[in-house]
């Protein structure tokens, strides 16, 4: 099983702690510095839902001495909860308004970005819920260019016609910005589409027909497949949202999680902006900017994994 875990696990999973830490604190009378550590860390984990940042992290330690005692830890957990930034995130958590997986609910078997750009892909990889990859991983696209190649299957994003290699001296990175896709540029509005490959290249190019095989083998399978898309604001409307839900249609076991981010500081949280059956888009409100593959503020990428966490996988093997 990878992934965040369910409600229950969570409030298990802290209760765990408390009572592991009390045994560690009262059972060795000069603890050693990794059992300092993982007790930090622990609560970095289970209160603020990320890890530790290096100064915090040395001063917790610090804080809590050579030799700490219950009472010591205990005033330590009272820091935490009481922070600005964990009372800020309850708050935040709050105001999403997103439902649990109930325990007879269907564990969630494989996770797939939708893109918009690599931020979604890398940051599930980093919570350990991609398993292989998959066409929109790595590119640049938009939720209509999604839909088209779902509708499509993907023969347009295939086609060797509508590929067509950037020149170093054209590139706005020189070592991105590879190739655009003709017919999702002048269609869609999306430039550069395969950003980090050079799919005129039998070698890339084999490897996006192995992607598109996987993304094909899983919407037609009969485990319940999560697709998730982090996206601007600007670039998702509703009707977007609809069209993706409509191609989604023939894939009953598929489920739309879009989250439209824009930043909001002085509203940070978010709230369920639209859903059609299964699917879901919610808006996301950050602290700081949506990066290219990362959440720069780890406030805001707490919040993406309390979102997941409402989820329940058990996930399956990679497809080859």
């Amino acid at each position: 099983m990878g992934g965040p875990s369910s409600r229950q696990d969570i409030v298990g999973g802290f209760q765990r702690l408390l009572r592991r830490s009390r045994r560690a604190l009262l059972r060795y009378r000069k603890p050693d510095s990794a059992q300092i550590e993982s007790f930090v860390t622990d609560l970095y984990g289970a209160i603020l839902r990320r890890e530790p940042d290096e100064s915090g992290f040395s001063n917790h330690v610090a804080r809590l001495g050579r030799r700490p005692t219950f009472h010591d830890a205990r005033a330590m957990l009272s820091v935490f909860l009481n922070s600005d930034e964990a009372v800020q995130l309850r708050a935040a958590e709050t105001s999403l308004g997103i439902s649990w997986d109930p325990p007879e609910q269907e564990a969630v078997r494989t996770v797939m970005s939708l893109g918009t750009h690599c931020l979604t892909s890398s940051v599930l990889k980093t919570l350990g819920l991609k398993t292989f990859s998959a066409p929109f991983d790595w590119i640049f696209s938009n939720a209509a260019m999604v839909a088209h190649c779902i509708r499509d299957d993907f023969r347009t994003f295939l086609d060797p016609n509508q590929h067509e290699f950037v020149a170093i001296e054209n590139r706005t990175v020189p070592s991105a910005n590879f190739c655009e896709h003709r017919f999702y540029k002048d269609k869609f509005g999306v430039k550069t589409v395969f950003n980090h490959y050079d799919i005129t290249t039998k070698e890339h190019y084999d490897y996006y027909v192995r992607c598109v095989d996987r993304f094909r083998a899983t919407l037609r399978s009969r485990d319940r497949t999560l697709l998730v898309m982090v996206t601007r604001r600007e670039m998702m409307r509703e009707d977007d949202f609809s069209s993706l839900c409509a191609a989604l249609e023939p894939f009953p076991k598929a489920e739309l999680l879009v989250l439209r981010a824009s930043r909001r500081p002085h509203k940070f949280g978010g709230e369920l902006a639209m859903s059609e059956g299964r699917h879901k888009l919610h808006d996301l409100y950050l602290i700081g900017d949506l990066g290219t593959v990362s959440f720069p503020d780890k406030r805001d990428e707490a919040m993406f994994r309390h979102v997941l966490a409402h989820y329940r996988f058990d996930l399956a093997a990679p497809i080859p």
